[in-house]
């Protein structure tokens, strides 16, 4: 309070010696105009003092407002969402974590063998006698977690699998001998078929080179999920100087943006492939639709 009051007396004389200043010309006139101009001065004069003695209760104030920004966070709430935060990021690493290990026994299930044959024996287990590319074939050998882990895996063989690229399409000919409408027909399925798979293989193809990135991606998810959601490291932020906070969440905020533009990708390509799953469902009701329209025609169907 010492220095409040040392400011204020400092305020106090440089506001005395300005109203001086602008006050004794008045004061001269004063003394030939009557008391009038004596009333102003003296009425500003009290007012500017008011201003004045308000100082130090707007430094207060403001001293106020520094130290509650400063301050350490030791709520309850924040306690109790810092226990939760921390809770739930655990927890998401376990399930995954869990979710890899159920990955083996899966894959022995998908091809009713004994799980213990993709691993035993060790140098040669007996999966890859019977399927020597188990791997190609089991999604989880994309997220690094071969089901035979002595096997080999082609990332690029997974796509083509899971893509569909391994049926082949006899490429339309116009020697061959059918009908205008029939060779057009395929024609049209074959351009239909094509250009799915080959939209398959672009999707799958991000997960094929992530893959062969060793899934570093992955591991920097994993180990950003469990620093923001750390006890230890939420603790820090209700204690740490509020500029690197707020630089560490304009850092977030930053990653926010990359990861909805990934987001908003991902979700135009569920559009795309609902929409050619439903161009799948016409082709496949084609049959159908020839026998509906044969009915219509009261003509027999064709072979």
């Amino acid at each position: 309070m010492h220095f409040f009051q040392s400011i204020k007396k400092f305020l106090v004389l440089i506001a005395a010696g300005l109203l001086f200043t602008f006050a004794a010309p008045q004061l001269l006139f004063a003394q030939e105009g009557g008391a009038d101009y004596l009333a102003i001065i003296a009425k500003n004069t009290t007012e500017i003092l008011q201003k004045v003695n308000g100082i130090p209760t707007y430094i207060n104030k403001m001293l106020e407002f520094i130290l509650s920004w400063m301050a350490v966070d030791d709520s309850d709430d924040t306690a109790t969402m810092q226990s939760r935060f921390s809770a739930l990021g655990t927890g998401f690493l376990n399930t995954a974590t869990a979710q890899n290990n159920y990955q083996r026994q899966i894959a022995a299930d998908l091809v009713d063998q004994p799980v213990g044959d993709f691993t035993s024996p060790a140098n040669s287990p007996k999966i890859l006698g019977l399927l020597p590319r188990v791997n190609d074939i089991m999604y989880s050998s994309l997220l690094g977690q071969k089901p035979a882990p002595k096997g080999p895996f082609s990332a690029y063989n997974f796509v083509k699998h899971a893509a569909g690229v391994n049926f082949n399409h006899d490429i339309p000919r116009q020697n061959w001998q059918g009908t205008a409408d029939a060779k057009g027909n395929y024609t049209a399925y074959y351009n239909t078929m094509i250009a799915i798979e080959s939209f398959n293989s672009y999707v799958l193809s991000s997960l094929a080179a992530e893959s062969e990135s060793k899934n570093t991606n992955k591991a920097l998810q994993n180990q950003l999920v469990e620093q923001a959601s750390s006890s230890s490291w939420i603790a820090k932020i209700a204690s740490e100087e509020l500029g690197k906070v707020l630089r560490q969440i304009l850092m977030f905020q930053s990653q926010n943006y990359v990861l909805m533009t990934e987001m908003q990708q991902t979700q135009k390509q569920l559009l795309t492939a609902v929409a050619m799953n439903n161009t799948l469902l016409i082709l496949n009701n084609q049959l159908n639709e020839s026998l509906m329209v044969s009915k219509a025609k009261g003509v027999q169907m064709r072979p």
